[in-house]
């Protein structure tokens, strides 16, 4: 009968392990969940703000959210339009991907296999962001 209590020993461990495992699992993919919804959340925000003000405050929504990258390739199409008063073309607002976007257009939201933050337009395609810290 030793065997048999080995045995019986051996299964309890390996099932307890492997209820750990699971609950492991599940603690991963519910924060992952919770991320996509902060990232969801955020870019939602943002569209909101340029609905609010008809795009009038676009660069500013851009600013606020923007990463260092994007934010140092705004202060040089200022600086250009500072020192030359022409425009470097960034004369549309970019999160409608559009000249005159229609603000109150249909959109969903959803997080691609990249993580990336997707916002389907009705008008104007698909729009994807990336942000490494959302809040």
């Amino acid at each position: 009968m030793p065997t048999y209590k080995s045995l019986t020993l051996l299964l309890t461990i390996t099932l307890m392990t492997i209820g750990n495992a699971i609950a492991d699992v599940s603690k991963v993919d519910q924060q992952q969940s919770n991320i996509a919804d902060i990232k969801i959340a955020t870019i939602t925000r943002m569209y909101q703000q340029d609905i609010d003000d008809q795009g009038m405050s676009n660069s500013i929504v851009l600013r606020q959210y923007a990463d260092a990258d994007l934010q140092a390739t705004m202060q040089l199409q200022q600086a250009y339009f500072d020192k030359t008063q022409t425009s470097c073309n960034i004369d549309y607002d970019v999160l409608w991907n559009s000249q005159d976007p229609d603000y109150t257009q249909d959109k969903k939201f959803s997080i691609t296999e990249q993580d990336l933050v997707r916002v389907n337009l009705a008008q104007g395609g698909d729009i994807y962001s990336e942000r490494k810290n959302f809040t």
